[in-house]
Parts: structure tokens; C-alpha cells; sequence
């Protein structure tokens, strides 16, 4: 399989591994260093500051970062690893960068044993980090790491290592279903491409197995199937037809079912006005009663204390006539206390 394709792959993979970091990284693919240009193997990581990123292979992230690839059937030997820290320091002096603010980190698929055995003869320490599948190389002057892809876990690591594994059918459909839950088929395009070309045989085995609409509803998906040859131009044209209809009658469906709820709403909203208006009806009732209660209960008080006021006035001696011009009340009232 060609490198670039592998590569391609790959720079598609780092971002779906820290892909919850992504606002805080900046990448590069194919980075050119010098005049004659020189291409970094893979992708230059740029990490804004006190950022961490905490992922496993987080470990690996220094301000600047120079990514190293090398597929499942190539391995790292000493001259390589070398011409990869000249090209690092090449960029390093370019870009002014201070080694504590760089690292080179190597992506291989095996352990390079024979690799560790060389860089030990020349004085070099392998440390292993707290994580599986991350060496650390002491003594180069700035963080130097080895990540062997086949010691990293699936729980840690999903994207990188069904990269390089062979994929079931069951497996191929699930990794599918995770991108596309992303809505990022088109974006991760070269990543697909490669597990399909990778995996052709399972591949083969899902599509007999799964209707075309049952694995996807990404256009950019159905026609990667169209160029692999997996199904005709026809055949698409079909399936993105249905697709259509499929979308457009949910979309109805949607609507129906909005405007249900937009009515039932409204018929809440015209119960609640009704009952709010009884309601208000029947507070202005109570308290027009009240106003009368209270009306009458005033108006005998006060004639029960005119009535007193009149007999003890009588009773000092007053006549009637005197009793009514103090009182100012009409004589046939004091007459009737009489």
C-alpha cells in the first residue's frame, strides 16, 4: 500500500485520538523544513500553553511536537532515527525553539528492540513511562519517545490501534458507526479509505451481510463504496434517492409531531386562561361580599354607639330636640329611643 496513503491515514487518526484536545492543538501534515525541502514524515503538533492534555499519549505533547510514522511492515533503524533528530533540530534552530519546548515522538507498530539495543550501546537509557506502550529515550537533549501502537490498549487508544489490526465485519461497522456519529466521514475520508483497503475481505462479508442505508447515511460514505467498486453508480443513485425520501419523511414526521405539541400546548394555554379567568372571577366575587360584610358590620357599630351616646344624654336630662342639633340626627331617630 503506498506510503502517502498510509500517512494520509494516519494524520487522520492523531486528530480522532485527541480529538477532545483539538481546540488546543494546531497540526500540520507533510511539514517542509529548508530550503531544498525537507518533509517531516507526518504532521508538526503546535500546543497552545498551559494546556495539558490528559490522555495517555498526552504524556508525549510538549509545546512544539515532531510526529514520526512508520507503518505496520517498516521498521526504524539507526540512521533513520537519526536523520529524524536532524530534521528536528533543523526546525528547532528555523523556528528558534528552546529544547525544553520540543519533542520528537516516533509512532511505530512493534517494539524496535534492536533499535533500543544500538541507542543503549551508544549510552542512550529506554525508559519505559507510566503508560503502555510509551518509551521515553533519555539523553538526546530534548524529549524523545517511542510509541509502540501493538502494546497500547483499545480503551486508551480505539482509533490507533484498529489502524493497524485486522478488522472483523462486526468490527469495521462499529468503527463506521463511532465516525459517523461525529458527522466527520468526509472529514476522516482518507482514514476509512485505508481500514476498508486494509480490511477488504471483511469488508466484503458487511456489505452482503448490511444494506447499504443500514451502514450509513453519509453521502461521502456511499460514494468511497462507488469508486472501491462495491456498488454501481446506479446502485448509489438508488440508495441516495431513498435516502432522501427517508430524511425528507422523517423531516415530516418531525414536523407532524411538532405541530401536535404545538397544539396540545395551546389548548394548555387556552384551559389555563379559561380557569385563570374563573378564578379571578370568583376572588372579585368574595371580595365584593366582603366589602358588604364589612359595610354592614360598620353601619351597626355605628348606630349600636349612636344608640348608646342618645340614652346617656337622655338620661343626664337632655330633651329630644337638644340630643338631635348635637348629634346632628334627625328628632323622629331620638324619639325612637325614647
Amino acid at each position: 500500500m503506498a506510503k502517502l496513503r498510509w500517512h494520509a491515514a494516519f494524520f487522520d487518526v492523531i486528530r480522532l485520538e485527541f480529538e477532545d484536545f483539538n481546540s488546543y492543538l494546531e497540526y500540520f501534515y507533510e511539514y517542509s523544513v529548508g530550503i531544498d525541502p525537507k518533509r517531516i514524515d507526518v504532521v508538526v503538533i503546535k500546543k497552545k500553553d498551559n494546556v495539558e492534555v490528559d490522555k495517555n499519549i498526552g504524556v508525549i505533547l510538549r509545546k512544539y511536537n515532531i510526529i514520526e510514522y512508520k507503518n505496520y511492515d517498516i521498521l526504524l533503524p539507526l540512521d533513520e532515527y537519526y536523520k529524524a533528530h536532524g530534521r528536528l533540530r533543523f526546525y528547532a534552530a528555523e523556528e528558534k525553539i528552546s529544547n525544553v519546548d520540543i519533542s520528537l515522538v516516533f509512532f511505530l507498530y512493534s517494539r524496535p528492540d534492536k533499535l533500543f539495543s544500538e541507542l543503549e550501546l551508544e549510552d542512550k537509557k529506554i525508559c519505559k513511562t507510566n503508560y503502555n506502550g510509551i518509551y521515553e529515550v533519555l539523553g538526546e537533549g530534548y524529549k524523545t519517545y517511542v510509541v509502540v501502537i501493538n502494546e497500547l490498549s483499545e480503551e486508551d487508544n480505539y482509533w490507533l490501534v484498529n489502524f493497524h489490526k485486522s478488522l472483523t465485519a462486526t468490527e469495521i461497522k462499529q468503527l463506521i458507526c463511532k465516525i459517523e456519529k461525529k458527522e466527520m466521514l468526509s472529514v476522516y475520508n482518507s482514514f476509512v479509505e485505508l481500514i476498508i483497503e486494509k480490511n477488504i475481505k471483511s469488508f466484503k462479508e458487511l456489505i452482503m451481510q448490511n444494506p447499504l442505508r443500514a451502514l450509513t447515511r453519509q453521502r461521502s460514505f456511499i460514494k468511497l463504496m462507488e469508486s472501491h467498486g462495491f456498488i454501481q453508480k446506479k446502485e448509489m443513485e438508488i440508495t441516495m434517492k431513498k435516502e432522501k425520501e427517508s430524511i425528507l419523511k422523517e423531516k415530516e414526521r418531525v414536523l407532524k409531531e411538532n405541530e401536535r405539541v404545538l397544539k396540545e400546548k395551546e389548548q394548555v394555554l387556552k384551559e389555563n386562561e379559561r380557569v385563570l379567568k374563573e378564578e379571578r372571577e370568583q376572588i372579585l366575587k368574595e371580595k365584593e361580599r366582603i366589602a358588604r360584610e364589612n359595610e354592614q358590620r360598620l353601619k351597626k357599630i355605628k348606630t349600636d354607639s349612636e344608640n348608646i351616646i342618645i340614652r346617656n344624654l337622655m338620661q343626664s336630662g337632655m330633651d329630644c330636640e337638644g340630643i338631635a342639633k348635637v348629634m346632628n340626627l334627625p328628632i323622629s331617630r331620638i324619639k325612637r329611643l325614647k
